[in-house]
């Protein structure tokens, strides 16, 4: 049985490295000619979530021990033990409000829950015109959502799985696209202590296009305008072209140094991310942390145009009721300015 088993995960994960290099030859890109970027909307499912994690320069998708590893690798809350819960705040560039919020917890020996959810807000937007290129005196909002359902579960002892069904919502003053999505991924803790791998596909869906009011638009006749024919004018609607989802593969490992050890750990960790709208990405991070209580991080972002390095560290907490941490992370954006995170983990 348990032979069984192993060779079924191995197909599992046989089958996400077929799926990443059949898109990679779908697209077959180079640095030099790429040519699908700017091809997907919904861009903002690509900004990381963590402080943690994008203190790591992102690399995330081989340690999968946290609650922010939903949007990194679903599998990784099969191995979160209770209720764990995880906000952030994110400021990033250009006035955008970033927000994460997940929790997971265990509905059987076997298969744990999650429920996450992504934010990005411009606030009010002056609304200009080309009579008015000062403004109008009236505003818009532009906003986008992605509210994710997860069930991850164990396999075996070294074998996790994760699926996570999500909406995903964009909306530009009176226009709103939804669409649904779906990731997927397995963690593998191999034979050796301290080492996991870890894939992942996310935002596998369709296309999606936006729908409003702002689309109805009244058509005049202008051959009877011209003739002086006072004719009623016709309701028509614009068209808008259907966009696809960023669609995203991951494969991620990492080593603990110090596997088993109660006074420290140092993690190493590395992801190389495939993506349909742009060249392909590399993240390197690592994390030392001290008798369970201090912990330090840094990480690079290779191959994008303005992101790079990262910094960050947090400070755990042990009461009675729950344990939890605090984290911070900054990262460099290049001509773009920084960011700026923070987030508290919590498990019951």
């Amino acid at each position: 049985m348990k032979n069984y088993i192993f060779k079924n995960s191995t197909l599992v994960m046989v089958f996400i490295l077929i799926g990443v290099t059949v898109g990679y030859s779908q697209t077959g890109t180079t640095d030099r000619g790429f040519q699908k970027a700017g091809s997907t909307g919904s861009q903002f499912l690509k900004i990381g979530v963590g402080a943690r994690a994008m203190a790591m320069g992102g690399a995330f998708g081989g340690i999968g021990d946290d609650i922010t590893c939903l949007y990194y690798n679903p599998a990784g809350i099969a191995k979160l033990e209770g209720t764990n819960l995880g906000v952030e705040y994110n400021s990033w560039f250009a006035d955008l409000q970033h927000s994460y919020a997940a929790l997971s917890f265990p509905i059987s020996s076997d298969y744990t829950f999650g429920l996450s959810l992504i934010l990005l807000d411009a606030g009010s937007i002056e609304i200009t015109t080309i009579e008015q290129p000062e403004g109008t005196g009236s505003t818009y909002n532009v906003s986008d959502l992605a509210l994710g359902f997860t069930l991850a579960g164990n396999i075996t002892d070294q074998f996790s799985f994760g699926f996570t069904l999500k909406y995903i919502e964009n909306t530009i003053f009176d226009l709103t696209a939804r669409t649904f999505a779906f990731d997927a991924g397995t963690v593998y803790e191999g034979g050796i202590k301290g080492l996991k791998i870890g894939f992942s596909m996310s935002n596998l869906g369709g296309e999606s296009n936006f729908e409003g009011q702002s689309l109805s638009v009244l058509v005049y006749n202008e051959s009877e305008r011209e003739a002086g024919i006072n004719a009623r004018p016709l309701d028509a609607q614009l068209n808008n072209t259907p966009y696809s989802l960023p669609l995203s593969f991951r494969a991620g490992i990492s080593y603990n140094l110090f596997a088993g050890s109660e006074e420290q750990s140092l993690i190493l960790a590395g992801d190389f991310i495939h993506l349909n709208d742009n060249p392909e990405k590399f993240n390197l991070g690592t994390e030392y942390v001290w008798n369970n209580l201090l912990a330090l991080r840094g990480g690079y972002q290779m191959r994008y145009n303005e992101l790079g390095l990262t910094l960050g560290g947090g400070i755990n907490f042990d009461t009675e009721s729950f344990k939890g941490s605090f984290d911070y992370a900054y990262a460099d954006l290049g001509i773009l300015g920084s960011a700026n995170r923070v987030g508290v983990r919590l498990k019951f």
